[in-house]
Formats: structure tokens, sequence, C-alpha cells
């Protein structure tokens, strides 16, 4: 399989019912030091002063940005082998962030559809997987798997959410919703094939779930009145 770098940007405007030509000034840089690594850079229609960056210095990876709107930043850094990155943004000044240091079979995506949302996913481990969806304003997502064969999913919906996960042991499962504003979630999982489910509906909860020891199972779920 060749080495493929796919980076397209097209901008197009209409003012005065004439067709003119407007420098798009987004930024798609990709940096490849690995073997056998894919990475695919769109930022299209209207988009403005977007950013996205991929760096490949692992082997047989895949990575891909897709950007629309303005003024959004991604990136990408895959250091191990075999992961697999995928971001879309649409909406502006949104931040995300994927991080596969150096290990190995892990895959991560960011989907972010609003303003000013951060994601950020950070995979030391092998074999972890993370998605993270958010869908709204000023929301905040983190995943962090320094452990093995770990399961992390986060959706926002709404307004000014945290959601937090940390999975430093193996084969554990976290799942986090939040469908509302202002509502915080914590996970921390230590141990060993734990799962756990955090939903919250409404609007300023707060929920923090820690589990250090194995096969233990965690729900959550908040309402408002």
């Amino acid at each position: 399989m060749m080495k493929r770098i796919l980076i397209v940007v097209m901008a197009l405007t209409m003012a005065l019912g004439l067709s003119l030509p407007v420098l798009a000034e987004n930024i798609g840089n990709v940096d490849q030091s690995g073997i056998n690594n894919d990475a695919v850079i769109d930022q299209v229609d209207t988009s403005i002063d977007n950013e996205a960056y991929i760096v490949q210095s692992g082997n047989n990876n895949d990575a891909s940005i897709h950007q629309v709107d303005e003024s959004n930043y991604a990136s990408v850094n895959q250091s191990g082998d075999e992961n697999e990155a995928h971001q879309t943004q649409s909406g502006n000044n949104n931040d995300a962030s994927i991080s596969q240091g150096f290990g190995d079979g892990n895959y991560a995506s960011q989907t972010q559809a609003g303003e000013t949302n951060i994601a950020d996913i950070l995979q030391e481990g092998n074999g972890n997987i993370a998605a993270q969806d958010q869908l709204g304003d000023l929301n905040f997502a983190s995943i962090s798997q320094p452990g093995n064969s770990n399961i992390a999913d986060q959706f926002q919906h709404g307004l000014s959410n945290e959601a937090t996960i940390l999975q430093g042991g193996d084969g554990n499962t976290a799942i986090q919703n939040q469908v509302g504003d202002e509502n915080h979630a914590h996970a921390d999982q230590s141990g060993s094939n734990n799962y756990l489910s955090q939903l919250q509906m409404g609007d300023g909860h707060n929920s923090t779930v820690n589990q250090s020891g194995s096969l233990n199972t965690a729900l959550v779920t908040q309402t408002n009145p």
C-alpha cells in the first residue's frame, strides 16, 4: 500500500451576483516519517482560518481531518503502529486533539458541531477505543487511556458541559451522556474489566465514579424534576 497524502482545500463565495476568488487562509500540514501511513485533510466550502495538523512517525497508521466553517483547530499525532484517528468539525472556534503515543492498534474519533468546544483524546496503551461527540457550545471532553483494551464514549448535547474519563486499567468500559447545560461527569477506572455509565439529563448535575477493583458495574442516572 503506497503512502498517500490527500489535502483538499476549496473556497467558494458569491457577492453581488459575481463570483470572486477568495483566499481561504486555511492551514493543512502533514508530516510523515514512518512507513505505509495514510493522511487526509479536507477543508471545504467557505471554510476560513482553520488549522489541521497530522504527524505520523509510526507505521501503518490512518488519520483524517474534515473541517467546515471558521477558526477550528484539529491535530493528530500518531507515534505508534496501526492506529486510526478521525476528526470532523463544523462550526466555529472548536478545538480537537488526538494523540496516539507509542501504543498500537488504537481507534479514536471526534465530532464537533457548534462553537468553542474542546475535545481531547490521549491513547498511550494498546487496543483502546475512544469516541467523542459534541453538539452545542462551550463543552469540554477529555479521554485518557494509558491502559489496554479499554472503551470510552462521550456524548454532549447542550452548553458548558464537562466530561472526563481516565482508564489506567485494562478491559474497562466507560460511557458518559450529557443532554442539557452545565453538567459535570468524571470517571476513573484504574482496575480491570469494569463497566460504568453516567447519564445526565437536564442542568447542573455532578457525578464522579472511581473503580479501582475488578468486574464492577456502576450506573448513574441524573434527571431534573
